[in-house]
Formats: structure tokens, sequence, C-alpha cells
């Protein structure tokens, strides 16, 4: 039964196939027949059609390249567009990349530049305070005349436990000594003949240079006694520093700056020194508490103009010229007087000393530290191969010889000869 239906199916499919292929056998020969011209009118329709059939397949088939044409250039155009949009955006990355580290790199080139000039700053700063420090530095020689000057008049020492007017006179003297208006003559034919100068000439320069160099107070002739006193005040807070010593000694103006440190009485008398270097009358003051269990000491001034200071209408009792004296406090500042206006009612007068002050000789200010020193004013320095020699009385005078006798420059002795100068007359040969 199955087997008849298989065979009953197969036989359509046959015949279907049998007449498709006589239906195209028939086309192709009337093709051929048409172009070979034995086709009537009728045939040649068909033909036509064959023809007209034919024209649609081509134009059909150009319809669909063109389109495969349009579709390859609009993606070979998206792909285009797609790679400039990369490369776009990889140029705007490496541009925006390259902008940042040409910031960073300005930035790390500014930083490295101001610490290169805070560097600068910091090596000029050294080398200022090196230059200061070798100005002020006290030697050996000078130290050890201190010494000896305060071991011969047994004054000096413990001050607050002898005569008060003894030893405030004193510290005047040293104040005075610093800025050549004093000396202890037995002792300076000893310092003279080590160093072929003064002590009160080198205590003078060196006092000089505190006072008015630019790297230091910076105190100028032509300043009012406002800005004098406020450029030694801070001057001297900016480079000394207080400390006590073992033994409560008196020491000079140059001995405080050499050592950068000194009590109350160290830092009166450096004060009242500068002041009166200056241009500015001083005193020394040496005072007690109303309760006579401390001691202290403290600086006067005097001055024309008016100032925000405590001050004593008159100190004519202590041997002080008349007029008003100005209190200062030698470790403040003027910032620090405003701040601690009573500090002065405390304390009661017991002695006081005059330093006087010194005038200045010379053009203008500037002239200060290119001058030289000598018995009252300021001299021009000597010409280039020439010493400068400044007599006990007289004026300087400058010499060719160093070899200088009785204030007098001498020519030197003759080969193993040895020079001799006599307290008294000419020097001589032997």
């Amino acid at each position: 039964m199955m087997k008849n239906q298989k065979g009953f199916i197969q036989i359509p499919l046959l015949i279907g196939i049998i007449v498709s292929i006589v239906a195209v056998s028939v086309v192709i020969i009337g093709v051929v027949l048409y172009k070979q011209g034995k086709l009537t009118p009728h045939d040649a329709n068909i033909s036509e059609v064959f023809k007209e059939v034919g024209d649609k397949e081509d134009e059909t088939q150009k319809k669909i390249t063109e389109k495969e044409v349009a579709k390859v250039i609009e993606e070979v155009e998206e792909e285009a567009q797609r790679k400039i949009e990369e490369e776009k955006a990889r140029r705007i990355a490496a541009e925006t990349q390259l902008e940042f580290e040409r910031q960073l790199t300005q930035k790390q080139i500014s930083e490295i530049e101001y610490k290169r000039q805070e560097a600068v700053k910091k090596w000029a700063e050294a080398e200022t305070k090196l230059r200061i420090h070798q100005q002020l530095a006290i030697g050996n020689l000078l130290q050890d005349y201190y010494n000896e000057i305060r071991k011969l008049k047994d004054l000096g020492k413990e001050w607050w436990l002898h005569d008060y007017q003894d030893e405030v006179n004193f510290a005047s003297y040293l104040a005075q000594h610093d800025i050549a208006k004093a000396y202890w003559p037995e002792d300076e034919d000893k310092y003279y003949s080590r160093s072929r100068s003064y002590s009160y000439l080198d205590a003078k320069a060196k006092l000089d240079y505190a006072i008015f160099s630019s790297e230091t107070a910076g105190v100028k002739y032509s300043d009012s006694d406002y800005e004098k006193i406020n450029k030694i005040l801070n001057f001297v807070r900016y480079y000394v520093h207080y400390e006590h010593d073992m033994n409560d000694i008196l020491r000079a103006p140059v001995e405080t700056l050499g050592f950068k440190s000194g009590d109350c009485d160290d830092y009166s008398i450096l004060v009242s020194a500068a002041l009166a270097n200056a241009g500015i009358n001083s005193a020394i003051m040496f005072v007690k508490s109303e309760d006579g269990r401390e001691a202290h000491a403290m600086v006067l001034f005097q001055s024309e103009e008016v100032l925000p200071f405590w001050f004593y209408p008159d100190l004519t009792q202590f041997d002080l010229p008349s007029g008003r004296w100005y209190i200062l406090e030698p470790q403040f500042t003027f910032e620090e007087h405003q701040q601690n206006p009573d500090c002065f009612e405390k304390w009661d007068i017991e002695a006081a000393a005059l330093v006087e002050k010194i005038e200045s000789s010379t053009e203008s200010e500037e002239n200060v530290l290119e001058s030289l020193w000598c018995n009252g004013q300021y001299w021009s320095p000597c010409p280039s191969g020439q010493e400068f020699h400044c007599p006990k009385i007289g004026d300087p005078f400058c010499c060719v010889s160093d070899l200088i006798c009785n204030d007098e420059c001498w020519p030197p002795c003759p080969l193993n000869q040895k020079f001799i100068c006599p307290s008294a007359g000419d020097p001589y040969c032997e």
C-alpha cells in the first residue's frame, strides 16, 4: 500500500520537469530562428519581449551595481570620517596632555626659580651675618686690654655691692672709651706696642660699623633722634641677646657686640655709647627698686624732639646737664616701650653718669665708614702705600714707613740693626 502511494507522487513531478525542459527549448529555438530571420512578425514580437526582458535585467543589474557602489562609497566615507574623528580626538588628547605637561613643567620651573631665589637670599643673608660677625668680633688683645683695666681700677665687678657712683662713672668711661673720647694712658702704650694702633681707635671703628653701616643699624647723621634711637634699639635687639655672666662685670660696648650677649648693665653701656656716637647726649643710670631688693641699669638721653618716653624734667642733682632726660630700657624696642608704659615706676635713681655726644666733622654721614677717627673728628684715609697715624695730641699724619716713635715717622735701620724707640727723645739704631 505504501509503495504504490510513493510512485503516484513521483509521476506528476516527472511530468513537470519534462514540460519545463520543452518550454525552455522552445524559447531557445525561437531566439535562434529570430536571429536567423526565419520568424514571422508575430514571432518577432516574441523576440522583442525577450529583448525587453533582457534590457530590464541589464537595467536592474545596473541599478543594483550603482546602489552597491553608492553603499561602498558611503561606507568608505563613514570609515574615513570615523578615522578623522579618531585622529582629531587623539590630537586633542595629545594637545591636552602636552598643555598639562607644559603647565606642570612651568610650575616646576617657577618652584625651582622660587627656591633658587630663596637660596640666593639666604646665601646673601648668611654672607651678611658672617661679615657682621667678622667686623664686630673682638680679638684677644682688645679683650685683654679691658680685663687689665678692670683689674687695675678694681672696678666693674658686682657693682651693686660697691659705691654706685664710682661704678657708674667707670661704666660711662667704658662707653666713652669706645667712642674715642677717653682712654687710660698708662695702658695705651702697651697696647700700641703690640698692635701699632690704639685701643680706643680700634673700638671706635667697630662701633662706627655697628651704628652707621647699612648692614647693621644703618644710622645717618641726618636722621631725626627718633629714627636714630629706633634703629639702634632694633639692631641691639636683633644682634645681642640677654645672658648673665659669672662675675657680673661691666663690659665695654665692643665686648658686648663681640660676644653678642650681655646683661642689663652691658646693654646700657652699649646703647648709651651708640647714642652718643650718633650725636645724642646720653647717660647711664643705676637704679634700685622701691623696696631696695633689686638693682638695675638703664639709659637716659636728651633730645629737643617730643618723644613718647617717660622722662625726668631735670637731673642736675646727678651732675647731668640741665633739661629733660628721657628714660630708655635698652633691652626694649620702641614698640615694647609703648606696650610697657609703667615699667619705670618701680625704680629710683641711685647714680648716673654722662656719656657726652660726639659731633661729626664729615661732609655727609656716608663718609663715616670711609673715614678715620682721630682726636675728636674724622679724617680722610692715607694714600695707597702709606699708613695713617693718630698721635695722642694734634693732627694725624701719614707715614711711608711703619716705624713711628713718639708720634713721628722714622726711616728703617740699616740691615742687621734694631730700631730702638725711647720713651723720650729720638729713636736710634743699634
